[in-house]
């Protein structure tokens, strides 16, 4: 709604005339309860209703309290006909409005939200504005009525100024407090809303469940109680100016009212006393010790702003605390919910790995960062020969087979801070079957080993058969002897452990003599057997180290490794020779071969493989041209048998 608009203008108008009603009743009770016709009440009404209005509209109230004190002021002149004095008109009208500004509206600016006197803080700016608006109230009267020379300062008594500036400060803090808190409210909703709604402060409201009724009823009995309490106490106690100080013993249920009700309760408890104190004592007709009964409604009023707001303080805290944990009861039941659906999740994903590990193919096996099995899937358990039960706590070294257990170790050592992808082929222990494994090691950055991943795949029929198109790469198929492509690998390796070592080695060239004939008189299959028992022979005569080879048809090759002298050579050719050259019973039938050998030895004849050979080629065909069934040993310079 626009600041000027027709409607708040109206709204405005009936505040302000609401207001002047109000202050005037006020004003003229206030006189009428005035003890002494010497301005010594108990309490000044208007100074509290002035407050208020400079504290909640700042300049605003400022012209109405000026307006309203100037009419309260004429009005007995229109009833009684008689005028004010123009001290008392200055005084109302103009030196309070001013004095009271001058002090609440610099505290507006400090503490911005001036209706709310929850925080303990805000209660110490309130009553400290409050106490020195009404001392510069009170000596603005002084001066004014020592400068139109009415009063001197010799004539003027202690407890009179004492009673002006006491009685203002005693309805600034009982009245001031109760119309922030319960009319303020009412007011901002007709201003915006055009109708009067009492709601309360978020900070002094009862909860939804609190017993309002019954409580204001309960405060009211007990207030009254209480006044009747102390004022019928026996007089003749004789308390003397001690009596009003029994007043004080009020304390203790305003105490009670602030405890259960907060700030309202102490608000609307120290004008229940205050007023029945003042009440009280006009009833009573008491003007005696007035002041003393001035400062004990101070030590209501303060007690109940100051308990009030530290029990209001409270319970914001109470309530933040309460709105806290219930946010996080509510965080906590969320990241609960959460985390039960994530371990859902994960107990799924779970059992999906578990099911798909149990039905996979392969062995899968869990190892820890020793080496030892947590898991093997029942592929792997039926590999390795062991059931879960036994795998258990197994470490993977006990799986293997000893042959390959060493070179297992030696790979598992030599990876164990690998991060890729590990393989290796072995046998294992138990089944003897070959598998080959892969392997990932469990590393994060940061986060200690955590174990292995082993995977065990099935190879033992692939290895057979690689061993079969290896060995029939190797092997020659009718004897089961090394063949040509063999030969020339481990006379290869022989070589070089002779030159590595500083040994000799001599090569042997046989053919067969009459293999042709008994191929052509008794058949292949009788060929073919005789290659196998010719094969037997030689291998029979010959040393683990020492390799015996066909080479194809009816040669065959022999190396003799780490040889002493040439005449060891000799003699090994010669008994081969006589062993060849014994009858074979092939197919019911005896037959007679003979065999020519030719002998090449290193590194006397030469330093390689191939030449060696030839060489022994060459001595075997000298062999041969000499007879058949001779041993001839190469010799640059004389290719005749020795």
């Amino acid at each position: 709604m626009p600041l000027f608009s027709t409607t708040r203008r109206r709204r405005l108008l009936a505040l302000s005339i609401g207001y002047l009603l109000l202050y005037s009743i006020a004003y003229h009770g206030a006189a009428f309860l005035d003890q002494n016709g010497a301005r010594m009440s108990l309490w000044h009404s208007p100074a509290g209703l002035g407050f208020f209005g400079i504290l909640a509209f700042g300049w605003v109230g400022v012209s109405l309290y000026a307006l309203s004190s100037l009419f309260s002021a004429l009005l007995p002149t229109i009833w009684l006909g008689s005028p004010p004095s123009i001290s008392h008109l200055l005084s109302e009208s103009m030196l309070h409005p001013l004095a009271y500004a001058a002090v609440i509206l610099p505290l507006r600016l400090r503490i911005g939200q001036t209706r709310f006197l929850a925080l303990p803080s805000q209660t110490a700016w309130f009553l400290m504005a409050a106490a020195l608006g009404v001392t510069l109230a009170t000596c603005a009267d002084l001066i004014l009525l020592n400068a139109l020379g009415l009063i001197k300062w010799i004539e003027i008594e202690k407890a009179t100024a004492w009673s002006w500036l006491i009685g203002d400060f005693i309805k600034i803090i009982t009245a001031a407090p109760l119309l922030l808190l319960f009319l303020l409210p009412a007011i901002d909703n007709y201003l915006q809303q055009g109708r009067w709604r009492w709601t309360w402060l978020p900070a002094t409201h009862w909860p939804a469940d609190h017993p309002v009724i019954a409580d204001l009823l309960a405060l009211t009995l007990v207030l009254i109680l209480a006044l009747l309490l102390i004022f019928g106490m026996p007089w003749d106690w004789n308390l003397g100016q001690a009596t009003p100080f029994a007043a004080l013993l009020l304390l203790l249920p305003l105490a009670w009212i602030t405890l259960r009700n907060g700030l309202a309760g102490a608000v609307l408890g120290t004008l229940a006393l205050n007023s029945g104190l003042t009440l009280l004592l006009a009833a009573l007709r008491s003007p005696n010790c007035a002041l003393e009964y001035q400062f004990v409604m101070i030590s209501l009023a303060l007690t109940g702003l100051l308990l009030g707001g530290a029990v209001e303080a409270r319970n914001r805290a109470q309530a933040a605390l309460q709105t806290h944990a219930a946010r996080l009861e509510q965080q906590v039941a969320d990241r609960t919910e959460e985390l039960q659906l994530a371990y859902q999740a994960l107990a799924l994903k779970e059992r999906r790995v578990q099911v798909l590990v149990n039905a996979a193919p392969v062995g899968i096996a869990e190892l820890d960062a020793y080496g030892y099995c947590r898991y093997l899937n029942p592929v792997g358990c039926a590999l390795t020969g062991y059931s879960q039960e036994e795998v258990q706590g197994c470490h993977v070294f006990e799986l293997v087979h000893l042959e390959d257990r060493d070179y297992l170790e030696f790979v598992w050592e030599l990876n164990a801070s690998h991060e890729g992808i590990n393989q290796l082929e072995f046998s294992l222990n138990r089944t003897g079957f070959w598998v080959s494994a892969r392997w990932i090691n469990l590393i994060k950055s940061g986060q200690p080993f955590m174990g292995s991943i082993m995977i065990f795949v099935d190879n033992t029929e692939q290895r057979r058969k690689d061993e079969q198109l290896w060995n029939q790469a190797h092997y020659d198929a009718l004897t089961g002897l090394p063949n040509r492509n063999l030969f020339w690998e481990r006379l290869a390796q022989n070589l070089a452990r002779a030159k590595r070592e500083n040994q000799n080695l001599a090569a042997l060239w046989i053919d067969l003599d009459g293999f042709k004939a008994v191929n052509d008189s008794f058949g292949h299959a009788a060929g073919d057997q005789l290659l196998q028992r010719v094969g037997s022979r030689l291998v029979a005569r010959m040393r683990e180290s020492d390799l015996v080879a066909r080479m194809g048809g009816d040669e065959f090759a022999v190396v003799l490794p780490d040889i002493t002298d040439l005449d060891v050579v000799a003699q090994v050719a010669a008994d081969i020779t006589r062993r060849l050259a014994e009858p074979f019973e092939l197919q019911n039938n005896i037959c007679h071969i003979s065999a020519s050998i030719g002998v090449a030895l290193y590194p006397l004849h030469t330093q390689d493989g191939e030449t060696l050979v030839k060489y022994a080629d060459m001595a075997m065909y000298v062999a041969k041209h000499a007879g058949k069934n001779q041993v001839a040993i190469w010799q640059p310079d004389l290719e005749s048998p020795i």
